[in-house]
């Protein structure tokens, strides 16, 4: 079986992890990467370096002529390749015109469509649009939020299906302290963008009360605070192995949870268990669902309550120990990996045949 996994390939452990699940049950995959008519992703450069002026704009309105240029590149991809399955990973670019076409033109093609971000967010409509538009041009249409099903139905979609966020086993398991270089090392680390909410406050709380915080993540020029105690034009996203050894070389991670992307949940919330690490993490029903409260993870709900639970997990050796035990059991028993997901993605493709 071959599956062409369209998106932009930028993080590793984004549509390169399910491209190695579907490696895993023995599918022959595909890479089209969509952004390379635009930009170039130079390591830890968060944005990302446009090819010019033209490119940039047309890919902030998301329309032009290397938009449909990109278009007809994927359909002679396809027309060349061949494959069973379509998958496009968080796909902002593909019209719901070329999708037409390519069913037309191979009738046996299955078109999946995900994304883990928001869609329907009234912060992102202008560059979510064509995704919208194209969900009932496609056999099924994947959210990783329940919430989004009844918008999805609204906008037509033939099928929906619920589909997690995922960690990599290949890529997010612990290390040993010896693995970590001394500079990931430290008590507490952040590794995600900025946002304007409580994320910044309990940053600096910690910081305060002398934690030793590690802060990774793009985004993070954009927070105006003069006294703050971070260089924010100087903090970059952890990558590849980086990411992991940040993470390892913490005694707690924290997780938040994005307002403008209406996240209930999110890909960290998985991976930090999976690399063998106590996580704080802000509240939600559906982590409730997922996690124990205290037993495997700590949650909270305002800045302060983040800030006096973090202080006292790293005052309590063996609570970090037992939270680390126990999130890893009932992350197994989630069935939360790339792995699963690719197994859910192929039983549903089989389910259309």
């Amino acid at each position: 079986m071959k599956v062409c996994i369209a998106g932009e390939w930028c993080w590793d452990f984004y549509e390169k992890s399910l491209s190695n699940a579907f490696k895993y049950f023995g599918c022959e995959t595909i890479q089209f990467q969509l952004n390379s008519a635009f930009k170039n992703f130079k390591y830890r450069d968060i944005p990302p370096v446009y090819n010019n002026f033209s490119s940039k704009l047309q890919y902030h309105f998301k329309m032009g002529p290397k938009v449909i240029e990109e278009n007809n590149k994927l359909i002679k991809c396809i027309e060349y390749n061949n494959p069973d399955i379509l998958f496009l990973y968080n796909t902002q670019l593909i019209l719901p015109k070329t999708l037409l076409r390519l069913k037309n033109a191979h009738p046996n093609l299955k078109v999946f469509q995900y994304s883990q971000d928001c869609a329907f967010s009234e912060n992102h409509k202008m560059e979510w649009r064509h995704f919208r538009q194209c969900i009932p041009c496609v056999d099924c249409n994947f959210t990783v939020r329940k919430s989004d099903v009844s918008q999805f139905r609204k906008a037509g979609s033939k099928s929906t299906q619920i589909l997690e966020q995922f960690y990599d086993p290949y890529l997010d398991y612990p290390l040993n302290r010896d693995q970590i270089p001394s500079n990931f090392l430290c008590d507490v680390v952040f590794a995600g963008h900025y946002e304007d909410d409580l994320r910044s406050d309990v940053l600096e709380q910690l910081v305060r009360h002398g934690v030793d915080v590690r802060l990774y993540g793009g985004g993070w020029n954009y927070y105006n605070n003069k006294k703050s105690y971070f260089d924010v034009n100087k903090v970059k996203p952890a990558i590849d192995r980086e990411y992991q050894q940040a993470i390892c070389g913490a005694k707690v991670a924290l997780a938040f949870l994005s307002k403008l992307n209406n996240d209930n949940y999110t890909t960290r919330n998985f991976q930090i268990p999976a690399l063998g690490v106590p996580m704080v993490a802000e509240a939600s029903d559906d982590l409730a669902n997922f996690f124990t409260r205290d037993s495997s993870v700590l949650f909270f709900k305002t800045a302060d309550e983040a800030v006096e639970k973090t202080l006292k997990l790293l005052s309590d050796v063996d609570k970090r120990e037992n939270m680390i035990k126990n999130a890893k059991i009932e992350l197994n028993e989630l069935k939360m990996s790339s792995l699963d997901r690719a197994h859910k993605i192929l039983e549903i493709y089989k389910c259309m045949n």
